[in-house]
């Protein structure tokens, strides 16, 4: 079975934001490349089974994904100075820091199910992996560069195990990859 998101799930159009099941064919959506181009095939079919709920930094509308769905994300890892928290360049402890773990990160295709949120809202227990946005307009939260474009990127916030038992959609690009409205930049 494929991959896919629920129907109602908005994806990054030229226009506007818009339901996964009102793209058509030849629509232009944003690809992680940071460019828009036309969906060229539109996949459908029911999906029973488990299925992952997540909620992002800005967002909070949960989003609903096939826990094998690869998102572009950065694996993060726990600062060794803090209990909590992802290790970053911004960080307080900076000057002291022989590890530098940001150094190691690399944005990439990790299926939903290998990421990790921080679940726990009244304290980041643990270190939350960030998903990656194509940077377009006022968009700008932590930044990078890859060979293919400039990203901005979410922390992951809730990650919920869920049943499902509905039809679900996938579009096909060129560039093997969509973004939908809330910032996931989903592998086709």
């Amino acid at each position: 079975m494929f991959k896919g998101f629920r129907g109602d799930t908005k994806i990054e159009t030229e226009e506007c934001g818009k339901a996964i099941w009102d793209i058509k064919i030849d629509e232009l959506v944003l690809t992680h490349k940071g460019r828009f181009m036309p969906v060229l095939s539109i996949q459908r079919g029911r999906y029973t089974g488990p299925a992952v709920e997540i909620k992002i930094d800005g967002d909070n509308t949960p989003k609903l994904v096939k826990n094998t769905q690869k998102i572009l994300s950065i694996k993060t890892k726990t600062c060794p100075h803090k209990m909590y928290g992802a290790c970053t360049r911004k960080c307080f402890h900076i000057k002291d820091c022989a590890s530098r773990r940001f150094r190691t990160y690399r944005t990439e295709w990790n299926e939903i199910q290998n990421l990790n949120a921080n679940n726990e809202i009244k304290r980041h227990i643990t270190s939350s992996d960030w998903l990656a946005y194509p940077r377009t307009g006022n968009r700008i939260f932590k930044v990078t560069s890859s060979k293919d474009s400039v990203y901005i990127y979410k922390r992951m916030l809730i990650k919920k195990e869920v049943n499902y038992d509905d039809v679900i959609y996938n579009l096909i690009t060129e560039d093997s990859s969509y973004v939908l409205y809330c910032g996931i930049t989903a592998h086709c």
